[in-house]
């Protein structure tokens, strides 16, 4: 599920939520996230990446404890902010020249210092956590 939040005097943010033991669709089969969970934080990561990198992407909204994603009674809930625009439908070359473009981003692999570690803790601490202002 997904919803758009919207509060006086803070940027908008794109709220996520869904069974933190649900498996992945099969159209995600190949990201080696074995449950929501792991694909929401996967997800808030990639974001925290692609930021250092400075790229324009929506920006990882952490919980008041710092965590990248909130649990509670089984769901686990992630934060972004909003980029306001209309989606486009792409034309094939379009596509070509943005997979050229990734296929030549300086993304490195994943590192215990370049992606956040979740600490062991925030599976169950986190429950009374709201998300922070951006």
């Amino acid at each position: 599920m997904a919803f758009l939040v919207r509060l006086p005097g803070s940027p908008a943010w794109v709220l996520r939520a869904a069974r933190s033991g649900s498996p992945v669709g099969d159209h995600l089969c190949g990201c080696a996230a074995n449950g929501q969970r792991e694909l929401a934080y996967s997800r808030m990561a990639t974001l925290l990446r692609l930021e250092d990198l400075g790229y324009p992407v929506p920006r990882a909204v952490r919980t008041r404890d710092g965590e990248l994603i909130a649990e509670l009674n089984g769901w686990c809930v992630r934060a972004a902010t909003y980029i306001d625009g209309t989606v486009i439908r792409p034309a094939l070359d379009q596509l070509r020249l943005l997979g050229a473009a990734l296929a030549s981003a300086p993304l490195s692999p994943p590192s215990s210092r370049c992606w956040p570690t979740r600490s062991a803790s925030a599976s169950h601490s986190s429950a009374r956590s709201t998300f922070t202002r951006a």
